[in-house]
């Protein structure tokens, strides 16, 4: 096992506020994209991370061609259940950000009981707008992941975005806050589109 814990951090933040969170959650290493600009840079300066533990993930490779390669997976993992499978950070709303330890088991359960009340089909293809640092972007993650399907991820919200993703790729299930839906649902053109 790898022995790490995923810890998505707002892109948003500040290089104060990123430089928070790497420091409260003991962060070892960062990897970033292009989104969060040299903020994540400073922050990781800032607390404490050489250069070489804060990676771009454009400077990376393609991960796909690591993973196909691997060996698969034989059997189940010796890793507890009660284990932190993931933190993710509070908004800090009442002053700093706060990191939240999910464990496997918690993760496992509220994913269980997305696909029942939700009655996802195996293979569906879902659409996320949800920042992964968001509990339903993870949540998106990781039921897509369970039911053997499709994550599509938007890098920026519009109405027109969403449609078209629905369209082209054929979007079974979405998550969205309501000014979301009230934004799709009052385009001139949803009449015309196409969402079977």
């Amino acid at each position: 096992t790898l022995g790490a814990i995923f810890t998505p951090i707002s892109w948003r933040g500040t290089a104060d506020e990123i430089a928070y969170c790497l420091t409260d959650s003991e962060a070892v290493v960062c990897v970033y994209d292009g989104g969060a600009g040299t903020a994540a840079t400073d922050a990781c300066a800032a607390a404490g991370l050489s250069r070489d533990r804060c990676i771009a993930a454009a400077d990376a490779g393609d991960g796909f061609d690591m993973l196909t390669q691997a060996d698969p997976v034989t059997g189940p993992s010796d890793i507890p259940e009660t284990d932190t499978a993931l933190m993710l950070y509070t908004s800090g709303t009442t002053g700093r950000p706060k990191g939240v330890p999910r464990s496997h088991q918690a993760e496992w359960a509220a994913t269980a009981s997305q696909i029942m009340v939700c009655q996802y089909p195996r293979d569906l293809s879902q659409l996320c707008v949800m920042p992964l640092f968001h509990t339903m972007g993870m949540r998106t993650l990781e039921a897509s992941a369970f039911v053997g399907g499709k994550m599509v991820c938007l890098p920026d919200y519009s109405a027109t975005a969403v449609l078209d993703a629905i369209e082209q790729e054929k979007i079974g299930a979405i998550f969205l806050v309501p000014t979301m839906f009230h934004d799709i649902l009052n385009r001139p053109d949803i009449a015309e589109r196409d969402m079977s």
